[in-house]
C-alpha cells in the first residue's frame, strides 16, 4: 500500500461525498442521424445523368454576385445560363473549326 492511497480515500471535512455517476442507457449513447441541410437531387437530375459533366470556373466575385442577383430575379438557373452562352459561342465558332 502506497503512503498516498490513504489521502485519496479520505473525504475532506465539510465537503459532501460525490454521488456515484448515473449509469446511462444504451439509448443515451446513440448519435442521431444528421438531417440533410441541402435538398437531395431528384432522380434523373443533372448530377446523376451521364449526359452532363461538372464544370468549375473562376470568375471575379463581383461578377458572380451580379449574375446571382439577376438569375434570382429571373428564376433562371446558373447552369442554364452557362449552357445557353456556351451553345451561342459554339454556333459562332462553327465556321472556324
Amino acid at each position: 500500500m502506497s503512503k498516498f492511497e490513504r489521502l485519496l480515500d479520505r473525504q475532506p471535512e465539510g465537503i459532501p461525498a460525490r454521488p456515484a455517476p448515473k449509469k446511462l442507457s444504451a439509448q443515451a449513447y446513440k448519435i442521431p442521424e444528421p438531417k440533410p441541410t441541402l435538398e437531395q437531387p431528384e432522380a434523373g437530375a443533372k448530377p446523376n445523368s451521364s449526359e452532363y459533366v461538372k464544370l468549375t470556373a473562376y470568375i471575379p466575385k463581383e461578377t458572380h454576385r451580379a449574375v446571382k442577383r439577376i438569375l434570382l430575379e429571373s428564376d433562371q438557373d446558373l447552369s442554364e445560363l452557362i449552357e445557353a452562352l456556351l451553345s451561342q459561342w459554339l454556333r459562332s465558332q462553327s465556321g472556324k473549326v
